[in-house]
């Protein structure tokens, strides 16, 4: 799963380009899911945004890389953005435990829970 800080230049990018872009206002964009991975089989897709890890607001990617180090639950790589030349963190499942996401999904703006089980991979 790739993610980028939303900032307040990317939510105003993104709500011009989509308009039924999710109404929140800080958060993490998800820009891509690798198919097969926990986070897809858990129904985080491209376009949602993360606003709760555990049930504790998100805001900044450093956030998410901080709470995966410290329990050792998944690799931090990096991945190119498409938008633009800086990178994006990427995640990838090393160990077990489950994550709790709280998504804001693109396709209906409803927030919803992902359920990551890390055991699946």
């Amino acid at each position: 799963m790739s993610v980028v800080t939303l900032t307040s230049t990317l939510l105003t990018r993104e709500m011009r380009r989509d308009p039924e872009f999710p109404n929140v206002r800080r958060g993490l964009l998800v820009t891509g899911v690798s198919d097969g991975s926990p986070a897809a089989t858990a129904g985080v897709r491209p376009g949602d945004v993360v606003t709760l890890l555990n049930n504790r607001q998100i805001s900044r990617t450093s956030q998410l890389e901080t709470h995966m180090r410290a329990r050792a639950l998944w690799e931090a790589g990096a991945s190119s953005s498409s938008s633009s030349s800086s990178s994006s963190p990427s995640f990838k499942a090393i160990g077990v435990g489950p994550l709790r996401l709280g998504v804001v999904r693109k396709t209906d703006g409803e927030a919803a829970i992902a359920e990551i089980d890390l055991a699946s991979r």
